[in-house]
C-alpha cells in the first residue's frame, strides 16, 4: 500500500474522507493545509496528519495528489510541493499542471489521470450499446457535492458485492479506483457530435475491458444556466454524456434550497427528461448554497455546517425522493432502491 499526501484540504477532500475506510490501494498519511486553514490542524483523521508543512508531507509520502482549487489565485504552495516532490509520483489534472507551471515539475513523475489513455477511442461513426446498467449523477452547477454523491453510491454498491465502473471529474477519484474524465472532454476543437461519439466509445471500451455489473458516472458542470453570471456552458457536458449513454437511473444534486416544492422538482424532472433523456429518480440535497455577487458579477458558494444543513433540511416531497447526503442510512436506502429498479428492468440488465 503506497503512502499518499493530498493538497489542499477542501470540501471534496472532506467528502472523500467519509469513505476512506474502504480505500484499498493507498494509505493517507498527510493532508496539506493552506496557510489560512491552519486552525484545521486539530481535525482528527486516523493515522493521518494535517498541517501547513507541505515539505514534511512530501517526505512522508510516496505519491502526492494535487487537487485543483477553483478559488485559488496564487499557486505558490503548489509550486513548493512540486519542487519538494522530486523523484516521486505527482498525480494531477493537466489543467492544474499548466496553472502551476511545467518547470516546477522537473524530476517528478507526473501522472495526468488517464489524460492520454483515451485519445484514440474514436474509430467508427456510430454509438455502441453499453452492456451494463448506467447511473448518472448530475447537478444544478459546480460545487453541489456531485463528487460526494459518486463516492457514496459507488462505495455502497461495492460493499454490496457489485463490480462497479465509476467515472468522475476529480483527481480524488483515484482513491476509490474511479476513472477520471480525460481532458479530451473539454477539447474545444472537437465538435458536439464528435464528443458524443467519442465518449460513447470510451465508456464502451471500458465496459468491454472491465465487465462491470454497474456503471456510475458523474457529469461535470451544471445542467442549465444559474443566471447571467454563471451559464454552466448551457449544460453542454450533460447533453454530451447523456446523449452518448442514456442512463437507466438519474440522480440530480440540488443546491441547498431555502424551500423545495413538488412543483419545482417536477419542472427540473421534466427538463432533464426532455433535454437529456434522463428520468430523475432522486434529488440529493447539497451542503452548498450559492449567492450572486452582482458587483463582482460572479457566483459565491457557501458551505453549510452539518448543524445548519440538518436543522433547515427541506420537508419531504410528495412525489419525489430527496436524500440527505450526510445520512448514510438514507444513502443506503437510495442505493437499495436503485438495485431494485435495475433488477426489475430486464433491458437495463
Amino acid at each position: 500500500m503506497k503512502k499518499l499526501m493530498i493538497f489542499p484540504y477542501n470540501n471534496d477532500v472532506e467528502a472523500a474522507l467519509q469513505w476512506v475506510d474502504i480505500v484499498e490501494k493507498y494509505q493517507l498519511v498527510y493532508i496539506g493545509l493552506k496557510k489560512e486553514q491552519d486552525s484545521l490542524h486539530n481535525v482528527e483523521i486516523t493515522n493521518c496528519e494535517l498541517g501547513i508543512d507541505v515539505k514534511k508531507g512530501c517526505e512522508m509520502a510516496d505519491i502526492i495528489l494535487l487537487v485543483d482549487d477553483p478559488q485559488c489565485r496564487d499557486y505558490t504552495v503548489y509550486q513548493e510541493i512540486a519542487m519538494a516532490a522530486k523523484g516521486k509520483e505527482v498525480i494531477l489534472d493537466k489543467s492544474l499542471y499548466t496553472k502551476i507551471g511545467k518547470g516546477y515539475f522537473k524530476g517528478c513523475i507526473t501522472n495526468f489521470n488517464f489524460e492520454n489513455e483515451f485519445i484514440d477511442y474514436f474509430h467508427k461513426n456510430f454509438l455502441y450499446e453499453i452492456n451494463a446498467p448506467v447511473i448518472t449523477i448530475m447537478g444544478m452547477g459546480e460545487n453541489c457535492d456531485k463528487l460526494s454523491s459518486i463516492f457514496s453510491v459507488t462505495s455502497l454498491l461495492k460493499k454490496k458485492g457489485f463490480k462497479v465502473l465509476g467515472i468522475c471529474s476529480n483527481a480524488l477519484g483515484i482513491l476509490f479506483d474511479l476513472k477520471v474524465i480525460p481532458g479530451c472532454m473539454y477539447n474545444k476543437e472537437l465538435t458536439f457530435t464528435e464528443k458524443i461519439i467519442w465518449w460513447n466509445h470510451v465508456v464502451y471500451r471500458l465496459t468491454e475491458e472491465e465487465k462491470p455489473d454497474i456503471v456510475v458516472m458523474e457529469i461535470p458542470g451544471g445542467i442549465l444556466p444559474i443566471n447571467k453570471f454563471e451559464n454552466n456552458f448551457f449544460g453542454e457536458l450533460a447533453s454530451v454524456m447523456n446523449y452518448a449513454i442514456v442512463p437507466d437511473i438519474c440522480i440530480v444534486n440540488l443546491y441547498y434550497p431555502v424551500s423545495l416544492t413538488d412543483e419545482q422538482a417536477e419542472k427540473i424532472s421534466l427538463f432533464c427528461d426532455y433535454k437529456f433523456n434522463a428520468k430523475v429518480n432522486a434529488y440529493f440535497i447539497s451542503k452548498q448554497q450559492y449567492r450572486t455577487d452582482s458587483e463582482q458579477e460572479k457566483i459565491i458558494y457557501l458551505n453549510l455546517s452539518e448543524k445548519e444543513y440538518i436543522e433547515n433540511f427541506p420537508a419531504d416531497l410528495e412525489n419525489y425522493k430527496t436524500v440527505n447526503i450526510l445520512a448514510r442510512g438514507e444513502l443506503e436506502e437510495m442505493v437499495d432502491e436503485c438495485i431494485t429498479i435495475l433488477s426489475d428492468n430486464i433491458d437495463a440488465i
